[in-house]
């Protein structure tokens, strides 16, 4: 729903991401210890919105991204945030 209570349930979403400074791990995997990624999300609704930010990979499977987020519809969460999160690939639990 938009502000004015009308239903806008369509749209798109854009992503990318470009890793730099590659790093090993002690199993010997590659990854990235840098991303810049962005997205954009069409849509004046509670999701529609541009984000950039910068991950930092502590290891292989943690990870903090920060960066500014802002919103194509400031009514319902203001012009703009800033995100800070944290993110953790869990193993897939098997038999």
């Amino acid at each position: 729903m938009n502000r004015a209570g009308e239903s806008e349930n369509t749209g798109f979403m854009v992503a990318g991401d470009r890793g730099f400074r590659p790093v090993r791990d002690p199993a010997g995997g590659d990854y990235n210890r840098f991303v810049i990624a962005a997205d954009y999300a069409s849509g004046k609704n509670a999701i529609g919105a541009t984000g950039v930010g910068l991950y930092f990979y502590f290891t292989k499977d943690i990870a903090l991204l920060t960066g500014p987020v802002w919103f194509n519809e400031g009514s319902l969460n203001g012009k703009w945030k800033c995100t800070v999160q944290l993110d953790i690939n869990l193993p897939a639990f098997s038999r």
